[in-house]
């Protein structure tokens, strides 16, 4: 069975993540239409679907790439307002957790509402709104495995930031899904995440050592993982 997805937008913080996905999906650069905004743009089609991949770009004053929460909400709200997809997935590497099952170069797929864990708003209603729970699509038939991704914009979690963590039941750590699935909600347009898990959060080698020592293995597993979700699974589940 088809899927009714006839476009997909891709949303990824890094260049150096989204280059074997790039190539793996056989997508072109694209000429953006703001030329303020630091968003590389790509595009193609794999399966019959239109692709379109943003990553967030460098930033000229510190001359690093873009992570967290604030550069992904402006990457996504740009993706949707210049061409509507049906779908958009927050793509990228994350950490795990061992003690739920997790293991270097793991592919997940998000399951369930997607939060945050750094927010800590105390006041009357606002703690709420600070943890988020942003809708995610069901991907129980799906055929990856599954987890709860919760995001922070930070790579180390303080003491309270990890008590929220724990909080949300979250599998996966990352900093830009919940930023993501928050503008797909904010248009009614279904979202998903896909996280390769790059480092152990509870292992004693430091979080920062691990994210080098296994970026490239986790985002060829990412790469990989995006293919078969569009060119393979996707059109197989009657959604």
């Amino acid at each position: 069975m088809k899927s009714h997805f006839r476009r997909i937008g891709i949303v990824m913080a890094m260049g150096s993540e989204a280059i074997p996905v790039i190539k793996k999906l056989g997508l072109e650069p694209m000429t953006l239409k703001n030329w303020r905004f630091p968003i590389q743009l790509f595009w193609g089609n794999v399966a019959g679907t239109e692709i379109y991949l943003a990553t967030n770009g460098q930033d000229e004053r510190y001359g690093t790439e873009m992570i967290g929460s604030q550069s992904a909400t402006l990457t996504t709200h740009y993706l949707v307002e210049g061409f509507t997809p049906d779908l958009i997935i927050s793509a990228g590497t994350a950490g795990g957790l061992q003690s739920r099952g997790a293991q270097v170069g793991d592919v997940y797929l998000s399951q369930g509402p997607i939060r945050y864990h750094d927010r800590r708003y105390p006041m009357a209603g606002y703690h709420e709104y600070g943890i988020g729970n942003y809708p995610s699509m069901d991907a129980s038939l799906l055929g990856f495995k599954l987890g709860c991704i919760s995001s922070g914009d930070s790579l180390h979690m303080s003491t309270e930031e990890a008590e929220q963590f724990a909080a949300n039941e979250a599998d996966v750590k990352d900093m830009e899904a919940a930023a993501v699935a928050w503008v797909a909600s904010w248009h009614g347009i279904s979202f998903m995440a896909m996280k390769a898990i790059t480092d152990l959060i509870d292992h004693p080698l430091k979080v920062e050592k691990q994210f080098i020592q296994n970026f490239e293995q986790a985002v060829e597993k990412l790469s990989d993982g995006l293919w078969e979700l569009i060119s393979q699974r996707l059109p197989k589940v009657a959604l």
